[in-house]
């Protein structure tokens, strides 16, 4: 049997010791007490300071605010977690979705040695123009401007150095200690959790995100099941210039989707951009099966004609055919207050709690159908209603898909940016014609 490295072994418990002093830092002292014992008289003072400091701030803002400051890591599990509110509480669930990965940039010397030392080639070559400052600079990459020698305006993406490192590390410290810190913020309703499978998720998404050729490919699927349509712009991928660690993709000269909310923009291009928006992403959902998990305005430029251009292609979701099929069965069974076809698509979903009298979980979930049936449709809010069905699954121990979370999470996303370009946007009338076209 290999023994670990020592040399790994100080660098992880150095990281450790970091980590336990940010999370006492932001009042979290509680969830240091078996950190790295040499670190401890360092730890408590940090706490008792940070319990005056930090009285008058949220506990979900400070949770927040912690995750930004602990790293890439630590950022991704936030924004995995910001899926799952059957485990966490919602104020913190909510205040997730508000994450920032925007960091200091580091400088360009730093980021060129690195990726000269993976490819072993000056990378600047392949330019004729190179502009050494970032207009993007985030925990796991940066962005840069630059011209190719063949004459085209590209965005370069680049892996920081020594990122990798830094996550396998965070990696192995979380699957020591996550199911205690679990344990601490949740009690014994953590029990019901497995944090392996939260760990494998969060790895899954954190490998993807290291291989930009994998965001390259991603937007080459994006763009060819958005062929001849008009509504949607993808940049292409320059491939002779794209690796594992840098993507160099067509620059796109655009304005932000979110510089439409105000006031000062006309409202028919804010109701156009809200339904075309929302029914390019229902058509990822429901026709492609393959859709983005985090379509936030972020993500999204409005080119002239009204035309969304999208940006970010790291993390998107699957739905094979027969999840679409079953997705559609009980859209369509909670439109037909349908309780007994309902149950039937959750078994046919392998889902449902195999112990237990099922007729308690029944009459809630009647309950909650009543709630919605007969309502306009205009009149309902798709996020409330994701978020009460959510609830209700965890109250009844129900297990939830990864990939009808990143759809839940989609949709919310979706239904709030449209609310905010124009405030009768309805989601679910726009919903209605794709289940009703599954079901037939």
């Amino acid at each position: 049997m290999m023994r670990p490295n020592p040399i790994h072994r100080v660098r992880r418990r150095k990281r450790e010791a970091q980590i336990g002093l940010i999370i006492a830092r932001h009042g979290f002292g509680y969830l240091t007490g078996r950190f790295n014992p040499y670190t401890k008289w360092k730890l408590k003072r940090q706490a008792a300071s940070a319990a005056e400091q930090t009285a008058h701030i949220a506990r979900s803002v400070r949770f927040r605010r912690m995750l930004e400051e602990l790293g890439p890591t630590f950022i991704k599990l936030g924004q995995v977690l910001s899926t799952r509110p059957d485990i966490l509480p919602l104020d913190i669930v909510h205040e997730l979705a508000r994450l920032q990965d925007d960091v200091t940039p580091m400088p360009w010397e730093k980021v060129k040695k690195g990726l000269e030392h993976q490819l072993g080639v000056d990378f600047e070559r392949n330019f004729s123009e190179f502009a050494t400052n970032p207009i993007a600079s985030a925990s796991i990459a940066q962005v840069y401007k630059g011209r190719l020698k063949t004459g085209e305006q590209v965005a370069i993406k680049i892996i920081r150095p020594n990122t990798e490192r830094i996550i396998r590390d965070d990696l192995s410290i979380l699957e020591r200690r996550l199911p205690w810190l679990l344990y601490l913020t949740l009690g014994d309703d953590s029990r019901r959790w497995d944090p392996q499978a939260i760990i494998h998720q969060l790895r899954i998404s954190l490998q993807f995100e290291l291989d930009l050729q994998h965001e390259g490919r991603n937007a080459d699927i994006f763009r060819a099941n958005f062929q001849g349509d008009s509504r949607v712009y993808v940049p292409r991928i320059y491939w002779d210039y794209t690796n594992r660690s840098a993507l160099v993709m067509e620059y796109i000269d655009g304005k932000p989707l979110a510089e439409y909310f105000g006031d000062d923009v006309a409202t028919e291009t804010k109701k156009a951009l809200a339904q075309n928006g929302a029914n390019i992403v229902l058509k990822q959902v429901f026709e492609h099966g393959f859709f983005q998990a985090d379509p936030h305005p972020g993500n999204a430029l409005v080119l002239d004609g009204d035309v969304i251009c999208f940006l970010d292609f790291g993390m998107f979701g699957r739905l094979d055919p027969r999840a679409q099929s079953i997705l559609g069965r009980v859209l369509h069974a909670v439109a037909k207050k349908d309780i007994h076809r309902l149950f039937k698509a959750a078994r046919d979903l392998h889902v449902l709690p195999t112990d237990g009298d099922p007729t308690e979980m029944r009459l809630a979930v009647l309950d909650l159908l009543e709630q919605y049936y007969g309502l306009p449709l205009k009149q309902i809010n798709l996020r409330q209603l994701l978020r009460d069905v959510i609830q209700l699954v965890s109250r009844y121990q129900v297990r939830i898909r990864h990939d009808f979370l990143f759809l839940a999470k989609a949709l919310s996303t979706v239904e709030a940016s449209g609310r905010k370009l124009d405030p009768d946007f309805d989601m679910v009338s726009l919903i209605e014609p794709f289940v009703r076209k599954m079901v037939a």
